[in-house]
């Protein structure tokens, strides 16, 4: 089987890895290569921090599950949560990132 380029796109930072780490992990084990995409920089949804920094520590966690090589990439884009449109400059973005990396 031909290596896959597998895109794995969610809204918030940590969507990609809850909602499909698992499947992602095996399809990394099996020698297929993995991207993470979070659309939104995660700076909402704490108990005690918001704003720029809690954005600038969900960026310093951002990794993909351990259980994937090193070679795996995790993006995050910074579009404030809540705040994502359906944008030409937003979709444009996200074109970019799938031309470049060229999901199977």
């Amino acid at each position: 089987m031909d290596k896959l380029r597998i895109l794995v796109i969610g809204a918030h930072p940590d969507d990609p890895d809850i909602s499909c780490g698992g499947t992602a992990t095996l399809w990394a084990r099996a020698g297929h290569v993995v991207k993470f995409l979070a659309l939104t920089n995660g700076d909402t949804g704490h108990h005690a921090i918001g704003g720029i920094e809690l954005a600038r520590r969900r960026y310093a966690e951002r990794r993909p599950p351990r259980a994937l090589p090193a070679s795996s990439e995790y993006q995050i884009l910074d579009n404030h949560c809540g705040e994502l449109e359906a944008t030409i400059a937003n979709r444009k973005s996200v074109i970019r990132i799938m031309r470049e990396f060229r999901p199977t």
